[in-house]
């Protein structure tokens, strides 16, 4: 089945005379927890991914599909989407780095995102290296952002029960932009004098708890509308080479990668050379407009469900020559 998803795959790169790269997984994974105190808990899941790259002479387009049963990714769509992007992008132009209005595919989304996700974990919290620090029950982000951490989500389902094997709750941690939970393990919650919301990492580990499915909530309109809406502004595909500059304040730094395209007068005009960005995720998501349709995005440190995004002011600090 994998080699069968690559072929589809190839056949898109030589259609359009292009380079592909990338992989097509399928898993499955089970694991069961019994101690002596009682605890006794088994999960057994299945999952399938396909991430495509395709690159031409001075272009590249990306695309990606997740879901727990390999029938349903559809490897000629996607490779598909990440060709049609390599070829609309060639001879990219160079842009002025400043404060752009963006829009973000689900993918650079994610990434973005995956930023802040460690800093909803109760240890984080705890040593100071949160926003969370500044207290719950404040608002830190636009009102029409929720988040919360829920694993079963029909797009990335996953075990009810963590790696010490308490129940998951299903958390609400941000509603209409104001904080209003973190999560922990035993230790955490012993430590918060809290409950136990079934977070815990195996052990040992660094992180302390952490969310493993985290969700944005949608908004109500298309992404082709948010982007109908954009006068000047720039479509990301993806980021890459994600790197925190400070962690309290959610600014990080990173780069536009595999298809960035140029908005004018509400259309996609054309591909634009790649920009490095600094950019706090919490002014991001104090001003921004969700699409209505929500996709799973992943990489190796995270899984989240999460929307496109149209961001205002998003502050890019220098361009690169390809």
């Amino acid at each position: 089945m994998r080699a069968n998803i690559c072929q589809r795959v190839f056949a898109a790169a030589d259609a359009g005379r292009l380079w592909s790269a990338g992989y097509a997984m399928t898993s499955v994974n089970g694991i069961t927890i019994a101690n002596s105190r009682g605890a006794r808990a088994s999960f057994e899941g299945t999952d399938a991914a396909l991430c495509v790259k395709m690159s031409g002479a001075d272009s590249s387009g990306y695309a990606e599909a997740y879901d727990a049963d390999v029938s349903r990714l559809d490897a000629s769509a996607v490779a598909a989407l990440a060709a049609r992007k390599a070829v609309a992008s060639r001879a990219p132009r160079a842009v002025d780095p400043g404060e752009w209005t963006v829009v973000l595919e689900p993918s650079a989304f994610g990434e973005l995102f995956s930023c802040i996700i460690g800093q909803f974990s109760a240890q984080a919290v705890d040593e100071g290296s949160s926003f969370l620090c500044d207290g719950l029950q404040r608002k830190y982000m636009g009102s029409n952002v929720s988040i919360w951490d829920d694993y079963a989500h029909p797009l990335a389902p996953g075990m009810p029960f963590d790696f010490e094997g308490a129940p998951t709750q299903r958390l609400e941690m941000v509603r209409s932009g104001v904080a209003h939970a973190y999560v922990t393990d035993s230790y955490w919650a012993k430590k918060c004098e809290s409950a136990d919301t079934g977070h815990a990492l195996p052990a040992p580990n660094t992180l302390g708890p952490l969310p493993r499915h985290t969700v944005v909530a949608p908004g109500t309109r298309p992404i082709e509308e948010l982007i109908a809406d954009v006068e000047v502004g720039l479509l990301v595909s993806r980021f890459w080479y994600l790197r925190p500059v400070d962690e309290r304040r959610t600014i990080v730094t990173g780069m536009t990668r595999d298809g960035t395209f140029l908005i004018e007068n509400g259309e996609v005009r054309g591909g634009v050379r790649n920009l490095r960005f600094n950019q706090s995720v919490l002014e991001a998501l104090s001003c921004c407009e969700f699409s209505n349709a929500q996709q799973r995005t992943s990489s190796y440190a995270y899984s989240t469900v999460v929307p496109a995004v149209k961001i205002e002011r998003f502050r890019f600090t220098s361009g690169t020559n390809f």
